[in-house]
């Protein structure tokens, strides 16, 4: 893992620094990892001109990447059913896209399917205090301390 990404997971307020690094390595240890875009993708990316022609297409996870608190895990994916295509400059050639986790759903059968369902929810709900006005403190990771007070 580079210097700035590890910097980036250092200073997140969103994610759990520790469960969301973890995670980040699992997933690279995976890839490629076969995916589809869930409805909230979908939206993102008709508002972005960005078209699917199959909405229940399957996509490979390549690449992933840690943004901080804009974007938290980005996968970059590769379409294995489906065409993407932009309407703005009229070609149907296939595209590449890259997209938070949080817009993707994993099949439940994979091994990371219970952990990256864990952190898109916990992303989701921090995400709605952030955007409520409300500060967010940086989460402070759950370590296995032993003894009293634990």
């Amino acid at each position: 893992m580079n210097e700035i990404t590890e910097k980036m997971f250092d200073t997140a307020t969103i994610d759990d620094p520790v469960f969301a690094r973890q995670l980040y390595l699992e997933i690279q240890a995976s890839l490629p990892i076969s995916i589809r875009i869930n409805e909230i993708g979908f939206q993102a990316l008709k508002e972005q001109s960005v078209y699917i022609s199959e909405p229940d297409a399957v996509y490979e996870m390549n690449t992933v990447f840690y943004a901080g608190d804009m974007a938290g895990i980005l996968c970059s994916l590769s379409a294995k059913d489906g065409e993407v295509s932009s309407c703005d400059q009229g070609d149907q050639e296939s595209k590449a896209l890259v997209m938070s986790l949080t817009h993707l759903r994993i099949d439940s059968r994979h091994p990371l399917a219970a952990k990256i369902r864990e952190y898109q929810k916990h992303r989701n709900m921090r995400l709605e205090i952030a955007n409520s006005g409300r500060t967010l403190k940086p989460i402070k990771s759950k370590k296995n301390k032993k003894g009293f007070g634990a």
